[in-house]
């Protein structure tokens, strides 16, 4: 298993287990749609939600929904779901009785409304990252889970990593000392760039409900190439800096603690792949009221993930996620040392 896939999987194990939590008494299993049976929502299927099915499982997946028809299928046949269980509308999916929270796997660009419309149907809802496509479409997903009452969770890759649990104790424990930076890392090398997918040959305006996928998308004309990946296309993605490096802030402030930011700024560009809209290498810098964060990413080059991976820089020392280990490093003051400062040997160890 590799170290990204496990704390995602765990990350949908305590969605559901809060949802557990309302029904507990009232039903002895989670019942569960699934909005979205591509690429993310098969792999979350077949590799967390139906083993939690299976044996002593928690979760019964009583429903599915998507846009495309071999979607539909693969989702009866990997699920086990009768005709009338697999929705073409996901209101459909929502307005069911036996469908207590929802897992939702679409395009970033139809997250706000699906969350919004699960929560105001009852739902409890495990969202895909990122959380929406702007700003406040953000807004009216956290507004509507306060009005609702309603358990929400964003899927991230690494907030669930012990790692950073232990670098937020080093954090509130005062071995870091006053935070001032941070940074991170999201980047890969591929020959092409990331998010070129399979493009099907069975989709087309007769198999795809273009309308449905556009959603409040500019209009315009059936594109395999758009349906497939369109991580590629400004119209339904922000690209490597909510897919990618969503992955990486999460996690660092959960280290650091909740904190919204006062000014974010980017930079990169299209330097190697002219096949997409979005940045193939691009930075940002959030800044904060106490501290600034620098995250990169990029498709053509993966030395960054190591030469400028996860760390917390405090006045009293230096936190890096590691394989398997934080490590926290004194740095001594200019002008005299640090008192007390414990050894390096005492602030690293093996999670």
């Amino acid at each position: 298993m590799s170290r990204s896939s496990l704390p995602r999987r765990a990350f949908i194990s305590s969605a559901v287990a809060a949802s557990a939590a309302r029904v507990a008494g009232a039903n002895d299993r989670i019942r569960v749609g699934i909005i979205g049976v591509g690429n993310i929502g098969t792999r979350h299927l077949q590799r967390r939600l139906l083993p939690m099915m299976r044996g002593e499982g928690t979760i019964d997946v009583t429903a599915a929904s998507d846009i495309y028809d071999r979607a539909k299928f693969r989702a009866k046949e990997l699920i086990g779901l009768a005709d009338r269980d697999v929705h073409h509308a996901y209101q459909d999916l929502l307005a069911r009785d036996d469908v207590d929270a929802v897992v939702i796997c679409t395009p970033d660009h139809l997250h706000a409304r699906m969350a919004i419309d699960a929560m105001r149907a009852g739902k409890d809802v495990y969202l895909e990252k990122p959380m929406s496509r702007t700003i406040p479409e953000a807004k009216a997903i956290a507004e509507t889970a306060r009005e609702t009452g309603r358990v929400v969770q964003i899927g991230s890759q690494w907030v669930s990593d012990p790692a950073y649990a232990r670098a937020r104790e080093m954090v509130q424990n005062g071995l870091v000392g006053p935070v001032v930076m941070a940074q991170s890392s999201y980047s890969s090398n591929h020959a092409a760039g990331v998010w070129q997918y399979y493009v099907d040959e069975e989709a087309n305006p007769s198999t795809v409900d273009w309308q449905r996928f556009l959603g409040g998308a500019p209009e315009q004309p059936f594109s395999g190439e758009r349906f497939f990946r369109w991580r590629k296309y400004w119209d339904f993605s922000g690209g490597i800096g909510t897919d990618f490096l969503y992955h990486r802030l999460s996690p660092l402030l959960y280290a650091l603690g909740p904190r919204f930011p006062q000014r974010v700024s980017a930079h990169g560009g299209i330097y190697l792949f002219r096949n997409r809209e979005v940045p193939d290498t691009y930075s940002t810098t959030v800044e904060y009221d106490d501290l600034v964060v620098n995250l990169v990413g990029s498709c053509g080059s993966q030395a960054s993930n190591t030469l400028h991976g996860p760390a917390l820089f405090g006045q009293r020392a230096a936190v890096s996620i590691l394989p398997g280990m934080v490590r926290a490093t004194p740095r001594h003051r200019n002008d005299e040392g640090i008192p007390g400062t414990a050894r390096r040997g005492e602030m690293e160890g093996e999670l």
